[in-house]
């Protein structure tokens, strides 16, 4: 089984309660959505679109489960809405699974799933096991959940499945069987959008949920042309001029290795700084003093610094040590 986030927003008084949950409870919930793609992704999907709609559910819920991954749609310090017990211990201090029953899925595998992820759950929020409840629970006269395990559907009754989640617990490590997924950065999913993994349209924003608009505009960003940009010259001889000669020029230095930054051009100023590869500077005067091809540029604190770019000597420039631009 792979865990993953796909985070819904959270918005206290349309989705939840806020942040106050003081995590005494695990509550299992089913989400009674036999359709076929009543998956997680589906359900994860949902939560995030759901303050979207203009009259938008008050039901929300931490985690969804199917038979290949668990989703996170909300962390665990959020008080949802899904005990049916008003501000009781339900909503506000307990974190909520619900688990598919999709008729495209494979119904075991799925409580199976949510089995591993409750033990991994209880563990690492140091819940009891005596304090993992039903829906039912909470809402006696109102709720009869989770229904497919309290009805004993497939073998799998409520301590059945008690039995499952504390058979994982004893397992050494608990993550035996999970997959905890490391969200991807928006520039990696653009880089799959591009080679075609997440599907076009309609298909492409459903997989990413949440994360669609920002990586819809780097994959639009990514097919821009660049332009062409020109690098400036680097510093020359001037005409007339001596080794100690000054003169104005404006540009951006990038330094091939490490070069040692002062507070005057000459080898015995005081040192100030240090410039590396992959670092830029931009500077406004150039300096031609003590052998070397000094830049000037004003430092974050409005004092002025100095740093050699190339050696020079009777006329000749040295190999630059980087470029400019």
């Amino acid at each position: 089984m792979i865990i993953r986030q796909d985070l819904a927003p959270v918005l206290p008084g349309k989705n939840c309660f806020g942040r106050m949950n003081k995590k005494k409870f695990l509550v299992i919930h089913q989400t009674g959505n036999a359709a076929r793609g009543a998956n997680a992704q589906m359900h994860a999907t949902y939560q995030i679109n759901n303050t979207k709609y203009k009259d938008p559910r008050e039901a929300s819920w931490h985690w969804q489960v199917d038979d290949k991954e668990a989703i996170q749609s909300f962390t665990h310090d959020v008080s949802c809405y899904h005990a049916s017990d008003g501000s009781g211990d339900g909503n506000m201090h307990s974190i909520a699974i619900e688990g598919c029953i999709n008729a495209d899925g494979d119904y075991k595998k799925s409580v199976e799933n949510m089995a591993r992820l409750a033990a991994k759950i209880l563990k690492d929020e140091n819940i009891s096991i005596m304090n993992m409840k039903q829906h039912y629970d909470f809402a006696r006269d109102k709720k009869n959940c989770p229904a497919q395990i309290r009805s004993g559907k497939d073998g799998i009754d409520w301590n059945k499945f008690v039995q499952m989640v504390q058979g994982y617990i004893n397992e050494k490590p608990i993550v035996a069987g999970i997959k905890v997924e490391k969200p991807k950065t928006d520039k990696e999913l653009a880089d799959e959008v591009i080679k075609g993994i997440h599907g076009t349209g309609a298909e492409r924003k459903a997989k990413l949920g949440s994360r669609y608009d920002a990586v819809q505009k780097l994959v639009d960003e990514m097919f821009k042309p660049k332009p062409v940009v020109k690098p400036k010259p680097v510093p020359k001889p001037v005409a007339n001029k001596t080794v100690t000669d000054t003169y104005k020029e404006s540009g951006t230095f990038y330094p091939n290795d490490t070069i040692i930054v002062r507070n005057a051009p000459s080898t015995s100023a005081t040192i100030v700084a240090r410039y590396y590869k992959g670092e830029h500077v931009k500077y406004h005067t150039v300096h031609l003093k003590n052998g070397y091809v000094w830049l000037q540029y004003t430092r974050g604190n409005g004092q002025q610094a100095h740093i050699p770019c190339r050696t020079y000597s009777n006329g000749k420039y040295g190999t630059l040590w980087g470029t400019i631009k």
